[in-house]
């Protein structure tokens, strides 16, 4: 779960901070809370989402494809392989 994206020269400060926030909480409110969050997870499917990504996961590393970006990647290079995979999506920041 992300709450914030800082720079990385503030990360270490904000963190502290919102740790010491999360500290201030009374530890049965938080643990009440803590649970509660972890429900909403469950009823939403995260836990099963979480075994499907495993299961999938281990499915495409028998795929072809697969095969290619690890060749690419001995032969070229992660970073070659990794711009290989990630090209048709671009750099993340919106529409090509």
């Amino acid at each position: 779960m992300v709450n914030h994206a800082v720079p990385r020269e503030e990360l270490d400060d904000r963190t502290l901070a919102f740790c010491e926030r999360i500290a201030q909480v009374p530890l049965d409110a938080l643990s009440v809370h803590k649970h509660v969050t972890n429900r909403w997870f469950e009823i939403g499917g995260l836990r099963t989402a979480a075994a499907e990504g495993a299961e999938f996961d281990a499915i495409y590393h028998e795929t072809p494809a697969f095969g290619a970006f690890g060749r690419m990647a001995q032969e070229q290079g992660l970073k070659e392989a990794l711009a290989w995979r990630d090209g048709p999506f671009g750099d993340g920041r919106g529409a090509r």
